[in-house]
């Protein structure tokens, strides 16, 4: 059973001068898949295309890519998929010299099972102390510099508590750990802007585009902590998890309505158009 690929090859080896080992130099991509079906695949090969863009890494041909993926062995339940491509082996030090070969890691992970429940029942987050700086040069990309998740992650080790909510220096919501935020005041939904600091999720925009499409509008616009106290309703996203109702954060509590359970199945609907069957 092959369940990871290092540049098509079935080991879980990587150079110790891998520039990702090194410096975090790379982007990933973290997807969902049922049988051997990629959910919205050209969203999540597109995103890591504009990464590496962004980062000046050469990027894998989409057929080669595929290729790789489909020598994983999917199981028939519902697994996950993670690209991580790194810049690829390096000399000492930050320069890069352009003649880099990039490395694709490829590995398959079983479904969480604790996604269901999330989705019926609602999770609880905190607001964490760990604050992100505004960097617009990497916004919207899922670059492999994660020290700050892992910061803010290791603040609790409280069951009860299912994510947490960053914030910038200057006290406004950015996104979770691991997820998008929305949240509706006055009646109206929210979504924090990503074109500062937060990545720019594969289900976050599929959210935006479902929502537009039944009636229910999205905007973009910065949400300071202090508006907490005014949330009717709050949900976060990712591409494994869905979208799930959050049920408080901290101090406050937040309704579940029926916004959320239209929307997630709004969303099972779409990923039938969205697949990629290899």
């Amino acid at each position: 059973m092959t369940r990871v690929l290092v540049n098509g090859i079935a080991t879980e080896l990587l150079s110790v001068y891998d520039r990702a080992v090194n410096y975090g130099d790379g982007v990933f991509e973290t997807i969902a898949v049922s049988g051997r079906q990629l959910h919205y695949w050209q969203a999540h090969f597109q995103r890591l295309t504009q990464g590496c863009q962004r980062l000046s890494i050469t990027a894998p041909a989409e057929t080669a890519l595929l290729a790789d993926i489909a020598k994983l062995s999917f199981p028939d339940a519902p697994s996950v998929l993670k690209i991580v491509l790194t810049r690829g082996q390096g000399r000492r030090g930050y320069a890069t010299t352009g003649d880099e070969q990039p490395a694709v890691i490829l590995s398959l992970s079983n479904w969480p099972e604790f996604v269901s429940s999330y989705q019926q029942q609602g999770i609880h987050l905190r607001l964490c102390q760990h604050r992100l700086i505004i960097n617009p040069v990497l916004a919207g990309i899922k670059h492999l510099n994660r020290l700050d998740q892992v910061m803010a992650r290791n603040e609790w080790h409280n069951e009860q508590i299912q994510e947490g909510l960053m914030l910038d220096q200057h006290g406004y919501l950015l996104e979770g750990i691991s997820t998008n935020l929305f949240v509706m005041m006055d009646n109206q939904w929210f979504t924090a802007a990503a074109s500062e600091c937060a990545v720019a999720g594969i289900m976050r925009n599929a959210i935006i585009s479902i929502s537009a499409r039944i009636g229910i509008p999205i905007e973009e616009r910065k949400i300071h902590q202090s508006e907490l106290s005014s949330v009717q309703q709050m949900m976060v996203c990712n591409s494994i998890w869905g979208l799930v109702p959050v049920i408080s954060c901290d101090q406050y509590r937040f309704q579940t309505g029926d916004i959320c359970s239209r929307l997630q199945s709004e969303i099972e609907k779409d990923k039938t158009t969205v697949s990629y069957e290899l």
